[in-house]
């Protein structure tokens, strides 16, 4: 998931009665975990992907191997919530793979995070 969960990082993790395109879930699949990005949905399940992968997943994923939703990421001196709107943002590619990237971007988030709490 880096550029915006990178190794290290602690994620929060909160159950949820039902999961949306954009949220980023903990799911358990062919004994590993991963924390990647709902993509789509359908009835079969749901289509993940990394933030740093070109390509989705293999094959839906059922909504019974989700462990949970990440609702704030730590690391190293940040805290980022994902609240709304900011966890829609979250959920454009361009906005992950560019923006976290920024040293400015960090150092605002190092300010911010202890305010959202």
């Amino acid at each position: 998931m880096a550029p915006f969960i990178r190794d290290g990082d602690l994620i929060h993790l909160r159950n949820c009665a039902s999961y949306s395109r954009g949220d980023v879930v903990l799911l358990r699949n062919d004994q590993v975990l991963l924390v990647h990005r709902i993509v789509s949905k359908d009835r079969h399940g749901v289509i993940t992907r990394g933030d740093a992968s070109a390509s989705d997943d293999p094959g839906p994923v059922d909504i019974a191997q989700i462990l949970g939703k990440v609702y704030k990421v730590s690391g190293s001196g940040y805290n980022y919530h994902l609240h709304p709107p900011i966890s829609r943002l979250m959920a454009m590619p361009f906005f992950t793979r560019h923006v976290f990237r920024n040293r400015i971007v960090r150092s605002l988030g190092k300010i911010i995070s202890p305010l959202l709490g």
